[in-house]
């Protein structure tokens, strides 16, 4: 039993997990949302694809989801159980087309990889994919396809789920072969027609006998070349030994030679040596580290002379840049005393004092006049608004009074004006005044500032320059010292290269004179060996000629051998050839009968094949048609039919219903039913096709299944879901937009939902 699958963004599944009952089990939704995915996930959990894959109408990577969103993966989990064990499937697929599949057994795991898995199912449940997709599950709208097919269609059809097909595939096979052997037969009997056994066996013997007598001379060329190749052998190893000792002798001559050439070049070293070094090597030894020791010491004497020597120079250049910096100092304060000679910064802020004091007093004057300006204006304008009357008192003004106080005020604003633009210009010279006197004041401020800063720069200049007369002193002093200690040094390093020198021409001395020892040595222990040797030239000449005789005489054997083996293999090709030729010719005659004899045999068991598909067919067909008669009465609705049949012959199968018309006739259901009625007679059909053709495995899909019934017809087939079918069937899988089916109470029923415009994912909902 299927207990429950989970969808992981499979096509419209995000992520769906739905369980699964005993029984009648229904998945409800309008076409799209997502129902027959469910039933094409647990095909491919249980094998790795579903019928729209087989077919071909979809890709595999078509399988996952990609709306809204593409997502990078799908995976579909699958619980079922079977005798008694509960099982889980696991299958998972990438974009790039990889899929890994897992099975666990009573949560231990099984297998892993996915055709490993396939097998493991095919075991447990004793099917295959083939099997399933054909006894199990019917695709949408395919449950009436059977009485749509042409009779050999309908007979392929039915033969191939019944596995009857192997049987008449066999017979076919069988009658080409038999055709196909009888053909050969009769060719081979023409070709061995053509061949003469007899004359065939007398050039046999002949061509034997002179193989036979070349072989014999072959042999005994053969034993005459062995004793040539075992004393070729022996005097190449002589040969080998003595051209071995006559090589080491050479080289042995080589070396002595080279010892005793170095050896006079060493003398002539050692004579060259003497004569520019006198003294010993012990003494010259003594005076070269005395002269070292004495080195080391002024280097260091002089080191720190020249340190401070440094130092005094830092010392020095450091007064004489101070005492620079001073004299610009005492300059600069000169120049400074220069510049505010006669001048006095009280008599400056006085003077500022002052002109702040008459320039406020004009801005004062000069705003009281744009003042009474302003107020004239107003007034004028007031004047001329009011014709009549006064803007003041509001008395009457005759046009001779309203003239002349517009002449008067039209004078003041005059006199103002002209007063206003004179102060203004006065105030403008008294600013550029004052701004002069403050600029004054601050270079006075500033030089005077910078005097004090500067102080008494005169006598500490006076101090520095008798601070950097004793320190020239004291440099040249320290410099002095530093000369006669360089004299010092390179006189001591003078004499220091010439005991350097002597020493190494000592010290080669030395290692000439140890290695003529040594070489005298060598050239005594080679002489010796070359004296041990006795090989010489004359006896290497005399062993090459005698192994050039010997080689000249083995060759002329194996050039006759060589020869006699071709001809020998020339006969062994010919012999085997009219060999060959003998067998073929026997081969086919018993060829022929052995052919002959096959060809009846076969015939013998295409009979035997089709008795067998017969017999099988009888009762295969015989099993249907009981199950079916069973289960008519509780799914046919009505009563005009009172039995149904699947009729087989040689040529197609027949679905029959047995009416009530001439006392009970049997007729096909394709004439006379309706699409209702066809429906029911499928659907009993399918039924005991699923039940004969898979016995321990009670499932049965069935992919929109109510098509063409009627509304009674509709009725019958819920009441069968939901009482008759699951008394025959342990587990039924419907898939359908009809909401007719949720009438099935004793049902699991899910509601399936999709916005398909929008790209959403379904959601199932259980209902009952």
């Amino acid at each position: 039993m299927i207990n429950k699958i989970e969808l992981i963004n499979w096509k419209t599944h995000k992520d769906t997990s739905l369980d699964f009952a005993r029984g009648t089990n229904i998945l409800i939704g309008q076409m799209g949302s997502g129902k027959s995915t469910v039933m094409d996930a647990i095909s491919f959990a249980l094998f790795g694809k579903y019928p729209a894959i087989q077919h071909r109408h979809v890709a595999v990577n078509d399988i996952i989801m990609n709306k809204p969103q593409q997502e990078k993966n799908a995976e579909v989990k699958l619980d079922f159980s079977f005798e008694g064990d509960k099982y889980r499937v696991r299958r998972s697929l990438e974009l790039d087309g990889t899929s890994k599949a897992t099975i666990e057994k009573n949560s231990s795991y099984l297998q892993s990889q996915p055709q490993r898995v396939n097998e493991e199912i095919e075991s447990v449940l004793k099917i295959d994919y083939d099997l399933f997709s054909k006894a199990i599950y019917a695709e949408q709208n395919r449950l009436t396809s059977f009485l749509d097919f042409t009779p050999k269609e309908r007979k392929q059809y039915i033969d191939g789920l019944l596995g009857l097909d192997k049987f008449a595939n066999a017979q076919d096979n069988i009658t080409s072969l038999v055709n196909r052997i009888r053909a050969d037969a009769d060719e081979n009997e023409k070709t061995a027609g053509n061949f003469n056994i007899k004359e065939l066996e007398k050039e046999y013997a002949e061509l034997s006998k002179e193989l036979d007598s070349v072989a014999e001379e072959n042999a005994k060329l053969e034993k005459d070349l062995n004793e040539e190749v075992k004393r070729k052998s022996e005097i190449e190893k002589e040969l080998q030994d003595a051209k071995g000792k006559y090589e080491e002798k050479v080289r042995l001559g080589k070396e002595i030679a080279d010892i005793k050439s170095r050896l006079a070049v060493l003398e002539k070293e050692i004579e060259k040596v003497n004569k520019n070094v006198t003294k010993g090597s012990r003494e010259i030894n003594a005076d070269f580290e005395k002269s070292k020791s004495d080195l080391e010491r002024i280097k260091k004497e002089l080191n720190a002379a020249e340190s401070l020597e440094r130092e005094s120079v830092r010392k020095w250049a450091g007064l004489e840049a101070s005492m620079k910096l001073l004299e610009k100092e005492v300059d600069e304060r000169t120049n400074l005393e220069k510049d505010i000679r006669g001048i006095s910064g009280d008599g400056i802020k006085m003077g500022i004092e002052e002109l702040k004091s008459a320039l406020k007093k004009l801005q004062l004057e000069n705003g009281l006049n744009v003042s009474k300006k302003e107020e004239n204006e107003k007034w004028l304008r007031e004047v001329e608004k009011h014709i009549s009357k006064c803007p003041v008192c509001e008395r009457e003004l005759s046009e001779e009074i309203r003239k002349k106080i517009v002449a008067e005020k039209t004078a003041a604003i005059k006199e103002l004006e002209d007063a206003v633009k004179n102060s203004g210009k006065e105030i403008g010279l008294k600013e550029k005044e004052l701004e002069k006197l403050e600029a004054e004041l601050k270079s006075f401020e500033k030089k005077d500032q910078r005097i004090r800063e500067l102080g008494d720069s005169q006598k500490k200049l006076n101090e520095l320059k008798a601070a950097s007369e004793q320190g020239k002193k004291e440099m040249e002093k320290i410099k002095s010292s530093r000369s006669e200690k360089q004299e010092e040094f390179d006189k001591a390093n003078k004499k220091f290269m010439v005991l350097n020198s002597e020493k190494e021409m000592s010290d080669r001395r030395d290692g000439y004179l140890k290695e003529s020892e040594e070489d005298k040595i060598k050239l005594a222990k080679k002489e010796k060996e070359a004296e041990k040797i006795d090989v010489d030239e004359k006896a290497m000449d005399s062993l090459h000629k005698k192994y050039a005789e010997i080689g000249a005489r083995f060759s002329e054997f194996k050039a006759r051998l060589d020869s006699g083996r071709r001809i020998e293999a020339d006969k062994k090709v010919q012999v085997a050839g009219k060999k060959e030729e003998m067998d073929n010719v026997n081969e086919i005659y018993n060829s022929i009968e052995k052919k002959r004899r096959i060809a009846g045999e076969l015939a013998k068991y295409k009979s035997a094949l089709e008795e067998a598909q017969t017999a099988q067919r009888t009762m295969l067909i015989t099993y249907i048609n009981q199950i079916m008669q069973e289960m008519w009465p509780e799914l046919y609705p009505y009563e005009d039919y009172q039995g149904i049949s699947l009729d087989a012959n040689s040529d197609d199968y027949t679905l029959m219903v047995k009416t009530g018309r001439n006392g009970g006739m049997w007729e096909e259901v394709g004439t006379i039913a309706s699409g209702g009625e066809k429906s029911i007679a499928c659907l009993a059909l399918r039924t005991a096709l699923a039940l004969v053709l898979v016995p321990n495995l009670k499932w049965l899909i069935l992919d929109e299944p109510t098509h063409n019934l009627d509304r009674q017809g509709l009725d019958k087939f819920v009441r069968a879901v939901n009482e008759v079918l699951p008394k025959l069937v342990d587990q039924i899988f419907i898939i359908t937009h009809d909401e007719t089916l949720t009438q099935a109470t004793n049902a699991k029923i899910y509601m399936l939902k999709r916005d398909k415009e929008l790209g959403k994912e379904t959601i199932a909902e259980a209902i009952n």
